[in-house]
């Protein structure tokens, strides 16, 4: 158990084992081997780190947090460990499920269930893609929002990803001391409705 494959070699004598073909087990065994398969390309963050509630310009980068990721199983794992822990009869969930993985304060790592919309955003944001690229990408990932609401609907979305402590935002050193006048900047919500109106 010392060894730096014990956990890959635990969990392949597990499926390999009889045990491995129950309901739970599999579940679990799904769990781990997602968590074994991140690969964080997440780039590094430069520039001016915003706070939540900033607004944002189309230029800006937004990165998910480090030590956060996003799995993606066929069944409701915090149901099936709060089932265990409570000792009752397992009501099984098929379908996909999303959660983010993220450290805590106390270093330990948390599991919390999320949508596919946030998903998707947080995936995106890989710190390569600016907010305009993002979106752009949204668009793809999620194409059943309207053409004329996008915009807003994944910028709100970007907002809430942030809001949540999922992601950071960076703006560029240059960037950062340019007015609002400056054509680089995201367009208000509300003179984005007024011109539609």
């Amino acid at each position: 158990y010392r060894t730096a494959t014990f956990r890959t070699d635990f969990l392949h004598f597990i499926q390999q084992h009889p045990v491995g073909t129950n309901l739970v087990v599999e579940a679990f065994l799904e769990y781990e081997d997602a968590m074994l398969r991140f690969s964080d390309k997440a780039g590094t963050p430069t520039g001016v780190q915003l706070l939540p509630g900033a607004i944002l310009w189309w230029a800006d980068v937004p990165i998910r947090k480090k030590q956060t990721h996003v799995i993606e199983l066929a069944c409701d794992i915090e149901g099936i460990i709060d089932a265990l822990k409570r000792q009752r009869e397992l009501a099984w969930v098929p379908g996909v499920h999303f959660y983010v993985t993220r450290e805590t304060e106390s270093g330990s790592e948390s599991l919390e269930m999320v949508s596919d919309w946030v998903a998707c955003a947080i995936r995106a944001c890989d710190g390569t893609r600016s907010i305009e690229q993002v979106v752009e990408q949204l668009s793809y990932d999620i194409p059943t929002v309207q053409q004329d609401v996008r915009e807003y609907a994944f910028v709100r979305l970007l907002e809430g990803v942030h809001a949540d402590g999922f992601i950071e935002i960076y703006r560029g050193d240059s960037e950062a001391t340019i007015g609002d006048d400056c054509p680089g900047v995201m367009r208000q919500y509300g003179q984005t409705a007024s011109a539609s109106g």
